[in-house]
């Protein structure tokens, strides 16, 4: 498959104050290659703050970039996206509740973007057909979203996004905020959509065991910048990367519970941010204000050795996956 949407060398920062009248940068993204590609659906994983967001709001147009750039197509994506461009790239947000506007009905929510690209006279119509896709009907689309559940507004969420008949969805952390039989349906009406209409899907989550029922590949990002990424298939079967190891730990497995495979090979006590679970890793993230030298990874890695910490790990392949690491794939289980 081509590559429809390529991040290259992007880098985004964010300008904070340390200190008295003193102001610094904040790499939130660092030096991140990656390729969406056509008709399927990518995930993204990593850490509470290691700048999933931050990352999707640049792919989308929503925050410009500090150096590097993201192209559609082979075209760049500009801050100041064109109707043109904003159509083809659409996001899906975590609190379909905030992002709705409360004083709107369904109808009248998904009237608005339609109106830029259907007759007047088939607003309605589409709008029904957009609710009909979406699994919902004509009672819901006279609500207003303090009437509708969770799964509900997410799916009028999605629906909005459907409205401008985009190319690419970005959903970020789209069912964090749904009971688990709800995000379930939500996923399976993601995976119908993608086979019926021909999406692109990137889809950020912090749930390892969601990506590796829905998604074709993962990307797992640490500290700004992409340490794994490669087939879902091949990443959980025979990670590369020490980090990917423990995060992939922390999902409940009966076999990786009966072997022992990961805790006593890590063997360092700690929560591992939002993917917690039995996976053991050492301590909290560096701050991006402070990256550390050599491999970023390397302060709360146990298989460290005194080259992590003085130079950068460069790329390593294997069937399809790519891994930053001095010891890719050199301490498997």
């Amino acid at each position: 498959m081509s590559a429809l949407i390529r991040v290259h060398s992007l880098v985004v920062e964010h300008p904070v104050r340390t200190g008295f009248l003193r102001r610094r940068h904040l790499r939130a993204v660092d030096g991140v290659d990656l390729e969406l590609r056509r008709g399927e659906i990518l995930g993204l994983v990593g850490e509470s703050g290691c700048g999933k967001s931050t990352l999707a709001r640049a792919i989308v147009g929503l925050t410009p970039p500090t150096a590097g750039g993201v192209l559609l197509d082979g075209v760049p994506v500009p801050g100041r996206r064109p109707p043109g461009m904003r159509r083809r790239i659409q996001m899906i947000y975590q609190d379909p509740g905030s992002s709705l506007d409360p004083r709107r009905t369904v109808a009248q929510t998904l009237a608005e973007p339609l109106r830029h690209t259907v007759p007047a006279a088939k607003i309605a119509h589409r709008a029904r057909e957009l609710l009909e896709m979406v699994g919902l009907g004509e009672r819901q689309a006279h609500a207003l979203p303090r009437e509708l559940s969770g799964g509900q507004r997410q799916r009028v969420a999605i629906a909005r996004a459907l409205a401008v008949e985009p190319e690419v969805l970005v959903a970020d952390e789209a069912v964090a905020a749904l009971d688990a039989s709800v995000a379930g349906s939500v996923l399976n009406l993601l995976s119908d959509l993608r086979e019926r209409l021909g999406l692109s899907v990137l889809f950020i989550s912090h749930d390892l065991a969601t990506v590796r029922g829905l998604c074709d590949r993962v990307a797992v990002m640490y500290l700004g910048s992409i340490v794994e990424e490669g087939p879902v298939a091949r990443v959980f079967a025979r990670p590369g990367h020490p980090y990917t190891r423990v995060l992939l730990d922390a999902v409940p497995s009966r076999d990786r519970h009966r072997s022992g495979a990961m805790a006593p090979a890590l063997g360092k006590p700690g929560g591992v941010g939002e993917l917690g679970g039995p996976g053991q890793l050492g301590g909290e993230p560096p701050s991006p204000l402070h990256v550390p030298p050599g491999c970023r990874f390397h302060p709360r890695c146990p298989q460290a050795t005194a080259v992590c910490g003085t130079s950068e790990p460069s790329e390593e392949r294997r069937d399809g996956q790519r891994v930053w690491c001095h010891f890719a794939w050199r301490h498997e289980y």
